[in-house]
C-alpha cells in the first residue's frame, strides 16, 4: 500500500483538480465513479475517505439538476450518492478524522448539512477534536 507522503499529496491534488473539471463539465457519474474508486483503492485512511466524501458531495447538486434524468431518477440517484457521501464521512471518522474546522468549513457538504446523520458525524468529530484520546 503506497504511503509515501509525496504520493498521497500528489494524489489528493490530482483528484481535487479532476473533481473541479468534472463538476464544471457537469459529469456527475464520473465524479461518483472516481469517488468509488478512491474508497476501494490501494490507499486508505481518513484523508482518503474524506476526499471521497467531497467527490460524492460534489455530484449531488449535479444529479439534482440533470435534465437528462427523470425527476424520479434525479431523486433516487441523488439520495444514493448522498448516502455514499455520508458513508465515506463515517469511514473517515472511524479511521481517525477529527478536523472539526475542516468539516464545518467544507462548502461541498452543504447538501448534507440538514441530515441527522451528518449532524451526528459532525458532533462526533467535534467531540474527538476536543478530546484527542477518543
Amino acid at each position: 500500500m503506497p504511503r509515501h507522503p509525496q504520493f498521497r499529496l500528489a494524489l489528493f491534488r490530482d483528484y481535487d483538480r479532476l473533481a473541479k473539471v468534472l463538476a464544471q463539465q457537469k459529469k456527475a457519474a464520473a465524479l461518483v465513479e472516481k469517488a468509488e474508486a478512491l474508497r476501494k483503492g490501494v490507499i486508505d485512511g481518513a484523508d482518503v475517505q474524506f476526499l471521497a466524501a467531497r467527490l460524492f458531495a460534489t455530484a449531488i447538486p449535479l444529479l439534482q439538476q440533470d435534465e437528462k434524468l427523470s425527476a424520479d431518477e434525479r431523486t433516487a440517484f441523488a439520495r444514493s450518492v448522498t448516502g455514499q457521501a455520508i458513508d465515506s464521512l463515517r469511514a473517515a471518522v472511524d479511521k481517525g478524522f477529527k478536523d472539526a474546522a475542516k468539516l464545518k468549513a467544507e462548502a461541498l457538504f452543504t447538501p448534507l448539512r440538514g441530515r441527522d446523520d451528518f449532524r451526528q458525524i459532525q458532533a462526533e468529530v467535534e467531540r474527538r477534536a476536543g478530546n484527542p484520546s477518543r
